[in-house]
């Protein structure tokens, strides 16, 4: 069987914020043994008139000075798209570290729910799932009505 939690790797890389002005930095993101790597921002209310932008940076080193925002690698939100998400997914990233950036409008508040990454196509498996991002992660097969 070829599941999910041995095969990817799913992280929260930011918690939620709100505002007009709070540009959410994600925590780096370390892509060493994957292939591609899914990042998106679940999204809670945007007031009227309100945006958000995120955009993907990357480095080869693990550290935010140096980051450089990715060609292409940007999706945006406006006041339609409440609670909804935007996604980016960058396959072969160049560099092994990388970095999600929201940046709502000034105009009006944008609340994320926060960011989330998930890891896919692995060198090596299975993969594990880290305990400082995931509670329990359970996986049944083929199962029976309770």
């Amino acid at each position: 069987m070829k599941s999910f939690k041995e095969n990817e790797k799913l992280m929260r890389i930011a918690s939620s914020a709100s505002g007009a002005t709070n540009v959410i930095t994600s925590d780096i993101v370390d892509t060493d043994g994957f292939d591609s790597l899914t990042i998106f921002a679940a999204l809670g209310a945007i007031t009227a008139t309100g945006s958000m932008t995120m955009t993907i940076e990357q480095n080869t080193a693990n550290s935010t000075t140096g980051m450089a925002a990715l060609s292409g690698a940007s999706a945006s939100a406006d006041d339609a798209d409440d609670e909804l998400m935007v996604a980016i997914e960058i396959y072969r990233p160049r560099e092994r570290y990388v970095q999600a950036v929201c940046t709502p409008g000034t105009d009006a508040n944008c609340e994320i729910d926060g960011v989330f990454a998930i890891l896919r196509d692995p060198v090596r498996v299975p993969t594990s799932q880290s305990t400082s991002h995931v509670a329990d992660f359970t996986i049944v097969s083929a199962p029976a009505e309770s």
